[in-house]
């Protein structure tokens, strides 16, 4: 059985050795989950590449696709354990669409979308409802210019404990700030950030 980091260098994603390396943080994170019945959303598709990569990780578990364009060639792979969906992570009402299509209750939310901070925290504060007790949200490539803003909220959130965004709606802030269990960078240079949702 492939590591996490073999297969994503095996589907040339840039999460594995051939650019971020960010599977050595994944796998200790996920691995003991690795044979549950998860399902797994991803912000941001391209070529698929990642979305392959997981959907072999995690053989027992629906993987979900998001992105505002989502290619022919990843479209075609689509399977009763593989879903693509077309939206913008921006827009709260293409979310609700996607909520509606997909039925929610991810396990694993990950953003890799557009890196733009407005849309990050228009996107946390609309899907974090919609992750399960016990759920995990994570957010890659902080260390863009584009994610500065909001590399800069969640680095407050970690130091004082209270979390501002004016991209997000005051019903979506105070869910946030009732269900979030623990949060924190995941590295040493802030890329990636974890935030769990309270077991209830």
């Amino acid at each position: 059985m492939k590591t996490l980091t073999e297969l994503a260098d095996y589907y040339k994603t840039d999460k594995g050795t051939l650019f971020h390396n960010y599977t050595a943080i994944y796998e200790p994170l996920l691995g003991l989950t690795r044979n549950d019945c998860l399902r797994l959303l991803e912000i941001g598709i391209d070529k698929g590449y990642s979305l392959k990569m997981w959907y072999d990780y995690f053989p027992n578990a629906h993987i979900f696709g998001y992105d505002i364009r989502v290619r022919r060639m990843v479209k075609r792979f689509n399977n009763p354990r593989f879903t693509t969906f077309l939206g913008d992570q921006s827009s709260r009402g293409d979310l609700c669409k996607l909520i509606s299509m997909s039925g929610g209750g991810f396990d694993i939310i990950i953003d890799d979308g557009s890196h733009i901070s407005a849309h990050i925290e228009i996107s946390l504060g609309f899907l974090f409802a919609y992750l399960k007790s016990g759920g995990r949200y994570i957010i890659e490539d902080l260390g863009c210019s584009m994610a500065s803003g909001t590399q800069g909220t969640l680095r407050s959130l970690v130091k004082t404990g209270v979390l501002y965004s004016s991209n997000m709606l005051p019903n979506e802030l105070n869910y946030l700030r009732d269900s979030v269990k623990t949060y924190n960078f995941l590295d040493l240079q802030e890329r990636m950030f974890l935030l769990e949702h309270k077991r209830q």
